[in-house]
């Protein structure tokens, strides 16, 4: 496999037709760009979609992940249970008043990992659940790889 630095993650909202059947969360990836499709009924926030592309575009320019990816690769890769914990992603529910006004979601960024404050209500339980799965596949396995901070 060979590395790529993403270059973009775009998140989208998505119809059910549009989504693998029973899933919530659907990630097309080709060399440097992930888009991430949520489906639009669990997404109660309309501004959440483009609020997590605009405010991830900055840690991508600035190369901070790598794609571990090979022409060919299973496009369903992100869909298979996670194995390993090289590294934690997530998102979890903050209280509104702990946002900013306006803003539906927050990334935080360390050395061994990244989250996504997401203010409650801006989507449904079951999304949150199986979002975080894929980013335990998508990190915890090497898929995507955080580049060091030195």
């Amino acid at each position: 496999m060979t590395l790529f630095h993403i270059t973009e993650i775009r998140y989208e909202l998505a119809a059910e037709r549009e989504l693998p059947e029973g899933r919530l969360v659907h990630v097309t990836e080709t060399a440097g760009l992930a888009v991430v499709q949520l489906h639009e009924r669990h997404v109660h926030d309309p501004r959440l979609a483009e609020q997590l592309t605009e405010f991830s575009r900055p840690i991508h320019e600035y190369g901070r992940w790598a794609q571990d990816w090979t022409e060919g690769a299973d496009p369903h890769r992100t869909e298979k249970p996670a194995e390993g914990s090289l590294a934690r992603a997530w998102w979890e529910f903050w209280p509104a008043h702990e946002m900013p006004d306006g803003d539906a979601c927050r990334p935080f960024e360390r050395p061994g990992e990244m989250f996504w404050a997401i203010r409650e209500g801006a989507i449904s339980d079951e999304l949150l659940a199986e979002m975080n799965g894929v980013l335990q596949r998508v990190v915890g396995d090497g898929l995507w790889k955080q580049q060091s901070w030195e």
